[in-house]
């Protein structure tokens, strides 16, 4: 693209063309069938990963791991509050 001006062309019309040029390049790209594909690619490749994580963290959910630290959570928190009753201090509300 190096291209001699032309006589008389002023710098502002060579910058002018150069602009033209380069939208209508941009417009093509995005246009293309290869952007379409690339898109379509990504959108399936980002709803599958999507639909993997939530079933990974369902499952993580559902497993005898997730239900022990669930108990554990509630033992302490129940444990917690009985000793802010009988000392009368109230209970934390973690805020």
């Amino acid at each position: 693209m190096t291209q001699e001006p032309r006589p008389g062309s002023s710098i502002a019309e060579e910058l002018n063309r150069l602009g033209r040029q380069l939208g209508e390049a941009a417009r093509l790209a995005w246009e293309s069938e290869d952007r379409r594909h690339l898109q379509a690619e990504l959108e399936d490749g980002l709803r599958r990963f999507g639909v993997q994580a939530e079933s990974t963290l369902e499952q993580a959910r559902r497993s005898e791991a997730a239900r022990q630290l669930s108990e554990q959570a509630q033992r302490v928190a129940t444990q917690k509050c009985a000793t802010a009753s009988s000392s009368g201090w109230p209970a934390s509300t973690g805020s």
